[in-house]
């Protein structure tokens, strides 16, 4: 058995996880990220990368690991490599609505801005935007619909034109995921141990002290 020590020990490095792991490095903790898959940069091809993503074909098989079915038959593919699941995603973002958080007391206006402003937040140009997509704006607003283009995780000037593989991770650095807000972690300092499955989170009293799991098949 072996042990780690660290100030906070950060299980996941999906958005939540790499935001407090990139946080806490900057407040000067020494931190340990604990990751169940593998740790996949965001160059390969569009199924090998996607398999790679998911843990490889046994796990994109087997459902609730790699794939999940919804009540509507759609498939939902779960990330368990370095970044999670937004190495997934289609760079899609949506503000925080205020009327859910308010009856909790929480105004994160002042949060959205300034993610916003880091992560250069905001519709794509024209020139990024399939035919498809122009068509079903100029249809809908033909109809009397206020039809926007949505917000995007994406740096239009990394991006490439008729490039769609932004499911696929990004070779280009175009698209934002945490495993960007993980490597700013490490390079801060923190470990990153990959291929870690937490299995017991271990208690003194009402505090939890640390984890208990396996490293790979150990």
């Amino acid at each position: 058995m072996k042990t780690i020590e660290a100030d906070v020990v950060v299980v996941g490095t999906g958005p939540g996880g790499a935001s407090v792991a990139k946080d806490l490095v900057k407040a000067g903790k020494k931190v340990c990220i604990l990751e169940s898959g593998r740790d996949v940069p965001p160059t390969s091809s569009a199924i090998s990368g996607a398999l790679a993503y998911v843990g490889g074909l046994p796990k994109a098989l087997s459902l609730r690991r790699g794939l999940m079915l919804t009540p509507e038959w759609l498939l939902v593919l779960r990330g368990t490599t370095t970044g999670g699941s937004s190495m997934l995603y289609l760079g899609t973002a949506f503000d925080p609505d205020p009327k859910l958080w308010a009856p909790f007391g929480v105004d994160l206006a002042d949060e959205t801005k300034a993610i916003k402003e880091e992560l250069q937040i905001g519709p794509l140009p024209d020139h990024l935007i399939g035919a498809g997509v122009h068509h079903l704006g100029e249809v809908a607003r033909g109809l009397g619909y206020d039809w926007r283009k949505l917000n995007k995780l994406i740096k239009p000037e990394q991006c490439r034109e008729n490039c769609n593989l932004c499911v696929y991770g990004c070779r280009w650095g175009a698209k934002w995921h945490s495993r960007d807000w993980v490597m700013d972690a490490v390079s801060g300092g923190a470990q990153l141990k990959n291929e870690y499955r937490v299995e017991k989170v271990l208690r003194r009293g009402s505090q939890a002290v640390g984890v208990e799991g396996r490293l790979g098949d150990g």
